[in-house]
């Protein structure tokens, strides 16, 4: 706690006859004016000292600024997706071949009624959860290319600077119908860096995918084998 008397630098009257209160041998507030001023310069060090103690911790270091500026652009640029949109054949030039350069987009081709679609589309959604930097789209086959045959779905294609990257039909290259999440991220990261995580560069994101998929992979065996030992056990 400050003392109002450790303030002053000078002057100031007498502290016997004008001490806190004012009333020191019959003094007034009014016959008082040094009391009022150092009244005034003990709260102007106070708020001096409190601003200080403020700005040590709210005042960024040179550079930190626009560190912390980069990165909500990241964050913002990461939340922009996160889930699958559907869209119309009239919306399909807006969203995907007019998408920025810097974004991939994975549109997903399917038919209602179709098992294998509906298989796919829920890998498709958890990917669109994991990887909110790159955008996923569904279209139903035949608004995309008219007179597309049902044979053909689910088809995904993969766009980026408004030229298609990948064509990937059925479920083949995903492990069939036992197809996951990994390995359809796997697969589509194979030779571009298709996924982005909004958390680092294309080769970190394809790294990230690959490191997932092995992980996934380790912890379904030994998921197996506990599995395995408890019904030997019974």
């Amino acid at each position: 706690m400050l003392n109002p008397w450790e303030c002053e630098t000078s002057g100031g009257g007498d502290a016997k006859g004008e001490g806190i209160g004012g009333r020191g041998r019959g003094a007034s507030h009014s016959q008082a004016p040094g009391w009022r001023n150092r009244r005034h310069r003990y709260f102007c060090c106070r708020a001096g000292e409190q601003g200080k103690r403020q700005g040590d911790a709210s005042v960024p270091v040179p550079g930190q600024r626009k560190m912390r500026l980069a990165e909500l652009r990241e964050a913002a640029k990461a939340a922009r997706f996160g889930s699958i949109l559907p869209i119309t054949g009239s919306d399909f030039v807006r969203e995907v071949s007019q998408a920025p350069s810097d974004i991939w987009v994975v549109v997903f081709l399917f038919k209602d009624g179709i098992p294998e679609c509906g298989l796919l589309q829920n890998c498709l959604e958890e990917l669109a959860t994991r990887y909110p930097g790159t955008k996923f789209v569904k279209i139903i086959s035949t608004d995309c290319i008219p007179n597309y045959p049902d044979r053909n779905v689910p088809t995904i294609l993969v766009y980026n600077n408004s030229a298609v990257k990948g064509t990937y039909i059925g479920l083949q290259k995903f492990g069939g119908k036992r197809c996951t999440p990994e390995s359809v991220a796997l697969a589509l990261c194979q030779s571009d860096p298709v996924l982005n995580d909004g958390h680092g560069g294309s080769n970190s994101s394809r790294d990230n995918v690959i490191e997932g998929v092995r992980r996934k992979f380790i912890e379904k065996v030994v998921a197996q084998h506990e599995e395995r030992e408890e019904e030997d056990s019974d």
